[in-house]
């Protein structure tokens, strides 16, 4: 018997596009324009956005629905539980950022596990770090 995502709440990935110059003319993620795609990702449950960025970790009501956003699975878990596991995460804080190796896609993965959601997070979702590194 399949269960019913009724009593399941959906997850969702966001994801706005950042546009980030690049000199290397041979990246495979890079366009016509000269900037290169890259995305910040970030969770919505609840009806909240679950994000890291340079600021830390940041809960929030959506307000405006970023240009990319699916669904990509369906928790029983609770908003207080979500909210305690976030609040009581370890090396997320502001100062723990990195942009290649502690960053808003590593986090949103976290979560979804956390979630009891065992989908990766698309690759093109999934290349900052890359680009990065080759615009360095």
């Amino acid at each position: 018997m399949v269960a019913s995502n009724m009593s399941q709440s959906p997850v969702l990935l966001l994801a706005s596009k950042l546009n980030i110059p690049v000199s290397i003319s041979s990246s495979s993620n890079q366009h016509q324009d000269g900037k290169s795609e890259a995305w910040h990702v970030s969770i919505c449950v609840f009806d909240r956005e679950y994000s890291c960025g340079r600021d830390g970790i940041t809960i929030s009501k959506i307000k405006q629905q970023p240009p990319e956003s699916i669904i990509i699975g369906y928790t029983n878990t609770t908003c207080e539980e979500l909210n305690n596991y976030v609040k009581n995460l370890k090396g997320w804080k502001k100062r723990n950022y990195d942009v290649l190796n502690n960053n808003c896609q590593h986090f949103a993965q976290l979560i979804l596990r956390f979630l009891g959601i065992k989908k990766l997070i698309p690759k093109h979702f999934t290349n900052l770090p890359k680009v990065l590194r080759s615009a360095l």
